[in-house]
């Protein structure tokens, strides 16, 4: 989904999924080859490249999430016309 927020556009997306424990591993988030879960097909890249793509356009991400109950994940278009 989307929202409007001045001349920025939020994108977010959320899932009921495992979820994060974002107090004790937040920092790490976005970093390359962070991992935290220990499913055989995770590398620990995905985040890190979005979080690069974005920054590039100047843009932002950032999550909320809570342990078994899932995250949400925004993006920040910054400039955008209104």
């Amino acid at each position: 989904a989307t929202t409007r927020n001045g001349k920025s556009v939020i994108l977010y997306a959320e899932d009921n999924g495992l979820g994060m424990d974002l107090e004790r591993y937040g920092d790490q988030l976005f970093k390359l080859n962070c991992v935290f879960h220990k499913h055989p097909e995770v590398k620990g890249f995905g985040l890190y490249i979005r979080r690069t793509q974005i920054k590039s356009v100047r843009g932002r991400i950032w999550a909320r999430s809570k342990v078994d109950r899932g995250s949400t994940f925004y993006v920040e278009f910054k400039h955008l016309p209104a």
